[in-house]
């Protein structure tokens, strides 16, 4: 997974595991910088899932954020396109 991708959308990405595992709090999420395998550790040792499905699922946040965002209709201001 590229840092730069899931750097640039950590808010997007944090909302999705703060809603999937509610015990992690948006503070301890805040102290791994949006270094994955940090955030990955977190979660196991919170939950005790292994780390092959954490990575996973966060993989499955990260393409769902990307695709969304080129999926979204530029805006228009005065009659041009804004990107």
């Amino acid at each position: 997974m590229k840092k730069n991708g899931v750097k640039s959308k950590w808010n997007e990405v944090k909302d999705e595991v703060t809603k999937v595992w509610s015990k992690v709090t948006d503070d301890e999420l805040e102290k791994t910088k949006g270094d994955l395998g940090q955030v990955t550790e977190l979660i196991q040792k919170k939950y005790g899932e292994t780390k092959e499905s954490i990575r996973e699922r966060l993989k499955s946040f990260v393409k769902n954020i990307k695709t969304n965002n080129k999926n979204e209709q530029p805006k228009l201001h005065n009659e041009k396109v804004v990107r």
